[in-house]
């Protein structure tokens, strides 16, 4: 990728865990005064949800119209929080050059590679586990997706 006016573009996946926030800080540490910051959260939606049938049983996992909205509000809500805190952190680190963001997506893996590439990122932050369901395992799935996938540098972040 080209450099910006501003130096480097640095990309920062955050989910609210120890690991995103190592990440966070490993890219603020090696980040040059001119270097852009983009720190983002992703919220991860199902595809789509079916629509009740009275007349039939619900399959096992169905999920409500209502149910859904509620939680994807609940989970919007989250991530705005969330990016809230990264931007009250930029400012109080003096970080010049930065912009927060929540993508709200059903496939988040592919959307946070075209992501990158439609901002034309340096390098991609991420930590090696987030707060995924299966967060214990070596490498999560997220950053081993975005590792293998992206078409920048990644650093993934112990």
């Amino acid at each position: 990728a080209e450099h910006s006016i501003f130096g480097m573009k640095l990309l920062v996946f955050v989910d609210g865990s120890p690991q995103s926030h190592k990440a966070f800080e490993a890219a603020h540490d090696r980040m040059d005064k001119a270097d852009h910051l983009i720190v983002c959260h992703v919220c991860h939606y199902p595809d789509s949800v079916a629509p009740a049938d009275p007349d039939a049983d619900q399959p096992i996992g169905y999920v409500s119209l209502e149910d859904d909205s509620k939680f994807r509000n609940v989970v919007q809500a989250r991530g705005d929080a969330i990016v809230k805190r990264y931007e009250t952190l930029c400012k109080d680190l003096g970080i010049k050059h930065y912009e927060t963001m929540v993508l709200s997506t059903p496939d988040a893996k592919k959307e946070c590679i075209k992501l990158a590439d439609r901002l034309e990122v340096d390098v991609i932050y991420v930590g090696r586990r987030g707060m995924g369901a299966f967060s214990s395992f070596l490498l999560g799935s997220f950053a081993n997706y975005i590792l293998h996938h992206a078409h920048c540098s990644v650093m993934l972040i112990k």
